[in-house]
């Protein structure tokens, strides 16, 4: 007699947690002003039906929060958004979250900064960048980091460039200087390409 017993108080928790979920949900839902949206109640494990859900619709953008806990059963998002992150074929819009700051509900979004690394990998953005500032009539800013001469030395074994190293110093201001101008003919090379795909705006960083 246990089982069934067990079993009823099993549905009526599933039941109940799925209407708090549609609760929740449909309180955002009425907080979003301007766009069409429905609203999912699942029951598994949050990743995979996350990835699973994402992949039914392959235009789809999976926009999630990282850091703190949200949602009715409280699961950590760092967590979930890493495995997600990892699995998905789909473009992800990924946020930092803080509980002790609340961005303002009329953000106006003006720039967008895309690094640049020169990889493959890397590159596979340019189409969504491409999209989204077309969408959102965002200014596009191509950045590219390179390290200082302290840190290439402490990345080489060199150690500090003092008066000691100048030989060196000055061969790593010369090859700086070389990869700044290829850099620079790189993120050009992206622009075009940003430009081509119909990106309204884009500068070099």
């Amino acid at each position: 007699m246990a089982d069934p017993v067990h079993g009823l108080y099993r549905s009526s928790i599933t039941v109940g947690m799925h209407d708090e979920a549609m609760d929740y949900l449909n309180s955002i839902k009425r907080k979003t002003a301007g766009a069409e949206i429905t609203c999912q109640a699942l029951e598994g494990n949050v990743s995979s039906i996350i990835i699973e859900e994402a992949a039914k619709t392959p235009g789809s953008l999976v926009a999630m929060s990282t850091h703190g806990r949200s949602g009715v059963v409280r699961w950590p998002l760092d967590s979930i958004t890493d495995n997600v992150l990892r699995q998905t074929k789909n473009p992800m819009l990924i946020v930092r979250g803080n509980s002790e700051w609340e961005p303002e509900s009329d953000t106006n979004l003006k720039t967008m900064i895309v690094p640049m690394d020169g990889s493959p990998m890397a590159e596979e953005v340019i189409p969504h960048v491409a999209a989204l500032a077309n969408a959102l009539d965002l200014k596009v800013t191509l950045l590219h980091a390179t390290a200082t001469a302290e840190e290439f030395g402490s990345i080489t074994g060199f150690g500090r460039l003092d008066g000691v190293s100048g030989g060196y110093f000055q061969s790593f201001e010369n090859m700086a200087r070389d990869a700044r101008n290829q850099a620079i003919d790189y993120l050009k090379g992206i622009e075009d390409r940003l430009r081509k795909q119909g990106a309204p705006r884009s500068s070099l960083g």
